[in-house]
């Protein structure tokens, strides 16, 4: 079973250089068949995660399964091997004193079939700077099953500038999105251009997209 990474990436060089090493050991030591696709957004818009870990996913159809990996979480005690359906590994992280941070936690590195992250339709795409992300993707989760499987990461703090007034404005469109019976954002209307894709080896890619 091949495995696609997906990293998504914005000024973080320094956990960027970090999480590369560690994690490329873990994963060859585990014996697995992987690729890892960095997938960066441009400057000049607040980050949106949901956004860059759907594109990794339209940018590499042909795995079967994919990881979507937080750039500043290493792996501990953790296996990255197949899941048949959406499966949770940050479930004890250093930052949240290794236990689960609240009941509905869905974020920092998950796992994901093929077949099923397209029947959830992917991350949102309307969540910009930072949170929400995450609590969105666990009731898409929710309705089609899920499972946590213990993975222990030690993590690294990091400045969000503007945090608070972009998670309390996300918080609020989570909220609406919840009430709505329209069709959600996903991977149906995730609209990019690719600016520059490298090639550096069979398993390792980056990705600098416009959105």
């Amino acid at each position: 079973m091949r495995l696609e990474v997906v990293i998504p990436y914005r000024d973080r060089q320094e956990h960027l250089q970090k999480l590369m090493p560690h994690l490329w050991k873990v994963l060859t030591d585990q014996g697995l068949d992987f690729r890892i696709t960095i997938v960066e957004q441009e400057p000049g818009k607040k980050f949106n995660l949901g956004m860059m870990r759907n594109i990794g996913f339209l940018e590499r159809p042909d795995a079967d399964y994919y990881c979507f990996h937080d750039v500043d979480m290493y792996a501990e005690d953790v296996d990255y091997s197949y899941t048949d359906m959406p499966t949770h590994l940050a479930y004890a992280c250093e930052q949240f004193n290794y236990k689960l941070p609240y009941r509905t936690y869905f974020g920092g590195v998950t796992l994901f079939d093929k077949a099923s992250y397209e029947k959830i339709n992917g991350h949102a795409n309307w969540y910009w700077g930072w949170g929400a992300e995450d609590d969105d993707l666990y009731w898409r989760v929710a309705l089609v099953g899920f499972k946590r499987r213990y993975g222990r990461f030690w993590s690294e703090l990091h400045n969000r500038p503007g945090s608070k007034e972009s998670q309390n404005e996300n918080h609020k469109k989570y909220r609406a999105n919840l009430e709505t019976t329209e069709e959600k954002s996903g991977l149906h209307n995730c609209r990019y251009t690719v600016i520059k894709a490298e090639e550096y080896n069979s398993r390792l890619r980056t990705i600098l997209v416009s959105i």
